[in-house]
C-alpha cells in the first residue's frame, strides 16, 4: 500500500528543484546510514566516495556478515532507496553537507537505526527529563536528554522498545540526539502538539 502512494507523491513533485535537492540529500543520508553499518561490520569500500566517506584502514572483506538487527535495518534502508528513487553517484568523492553531519552523528552510536520514509514530531515535549543514550539499552552511555519544552524527532525506525530520536529547540537547533525508551511516548504523547 506504502508503495502506490509514494509513487503518486513522487510523480507529482518530481519536476521540482526542491525536491530533487531534498531527495538528494534523503539519499546521500539513507545511503551513509546503510553503509556505516557495512563499514562497521569490515567492508572493503571500492567506490571512490566508499572509500572517502568510510576508512579501508581496518576493513576485511567484501562480504561481511552482518547480525539479524544489522540485516534487517540494511534491507529496509535499500526498500527506502528503492521507494525514493535513489541513485547515488559513488563515482563522486563527498556526501551533501546534511548526510555527512548525519553521519557524524550516527557513529556516535553503538547500533545504527534504520532511516524511515517519513518523519513525525513531539512539538513541546512535557514530560520528565529523560536521557538520550548510544545505544538501544538503559546501560549505555549518555549522550543527552530530552527536557521540557524540545521538539523530538522520530525520523527512524524503532529499535524494539527503542527510539532513535533527534531533539531540537523547536526553531530547528539541533540540541541532542540518541536512543529513548519507546514507552515514555505511549499510549498518550507527553506534547503539546504532535507531527506527520
Amino acid at each position: 500500500m506504502l508503495r502506490p502512494v509514494l509513487a503518486v507523491i513522487a510523480a507529482a513533485v518530481a519536476l521540482s528543484p526542491q525536491f530533487v535537492a531534498a531527495q538528494n540529500a534523503y539519499c546521500d543520508e539513507v545511503w551513509a546510514n546503510r553503509n556505516l553499518i557495512f563499514d562497521r561490520a569490515g567492508y572493503c569500500f571500492a567506490s571512490p566516495l566508499g572509500q572517502s566517506v568510510f576508512d579501508n584502514a581496518d576493513c576485511s572483506t567484501q562480504q561481511p556478515r552482518l547480525d539479524a538487527f544489522d540485516q534487517a535495518a540494511v534491507d529496509l534502508m535499500r526498500e527506502a532507496e528503492e521507494i525514493a528513487g535513489c541513485a547515488v553517484d559513488t563515482n563522486r568523492t563527498a556526501l551533501e553537507p546534511d548526510a555527512a553531519a548525519v553521519l557524524a552523528r550516527l557513529s556516535l552510536l553503538t547500533r545504527v537505526p534504520g532511516r524511515d520514509y517519513a518523519e513525525s514530531g513531539c512539538i513541546g515535549y512535557n514530560g520528565p527529563t529523560v536521557a538520550l543514550r548510544t545505544g538501544p539499552s538503559d546501560t549505555a552511555a549518555i549522550l543527552g536528554e530530552i527536557g521540557p519544552g524540545m521538539t523530538v524527532i522520530f525520523a527512524y525506525l524503532p529499535v524494539g522498545d527503542w527510539s532513535y530520536v533527534i531533539t531540537t529547540d523547536g526553531a530547528g537547533t539541533e540540541l541532542g540526539h540518541g536512543y529513548v525508551w519507546s514507552g515514555i511516548f505511549s499510549p498518550n504523547m507527553p506534547c503539546r502538539q504532535v507531527a506527520g
